[in-house]
């Protein structure tokens, strides 16, 4: 007020101080809408970090459940190279081991994680994705599965005997 009266006296018009109170109130809400934006943009901020926070520890836990499904495929590989070779040990005479044919189809009996989660396995036979092998083994299946593992473990590396 004092200001006012100030102005007053000092010969400035009625209509000016009016003016002059008018931007005085259009300073202070571009100021409040400034201060605002301010406190919008600092919670996009932390929104964000956060975000990225959620991403790496969803990466972290990705990798976590990766590396235990691999150590789990790794043990489900030994042993079906263990029973490959103790099977193969039981055969005494060689002759009798099946001669590796071409038109073997491989996604019939594959044992490998890939051709049964594509759902190839189950378009060739009614196995459910738990077992790789078909639930009826017919004369000829077993041997023709046989190739398909010992072929498998030759693609993947595995060494047999």
């Amino acid at each position: 007020m004092s200001l006012i009266l100030f102005l007053i006296k000092g010969g400035i018009h009625a209509e000016e101080i009016k003016q002059l109170e008018i931007q005085i109130e259009l300073i202070s809400a571009q100021r409040t809408e400034f201060e605002e934006e301010v406190t919008r943009a600092r919670q996009q901020r932390d929104d964000s970090l956060e975000d990225v926070r959620i991403a790496e520890r969803r990466r972290l836990t990705d990798t976590a459940d990766l590396r235990r499904q691999l150590r789990s495929e790794r043990r489900r590989a030994d042993k079906l190279q263990e029973r490959l070779r103790d099977y193969i040990s039981e055969t005494s005479d060689p002759s009798l081991l099946p001669k590796a044919e071409t038109s073997v189809d491989h996604d019939n009996c594959s044992v490998s994680s890939w051709s049964l989660m594509s759902g190839q396995n189950e378009a060739n036979n009614s196995a459910t994705p738990s077992s790789p092998f078909p639930p009826t083994v017919r004369n000829g299946e077993s041997e023709a599965c046989l190739i398909s593992i010992k072929s498998e473990c030759f693609n993947i590396g595995f060494i047999l005997m």
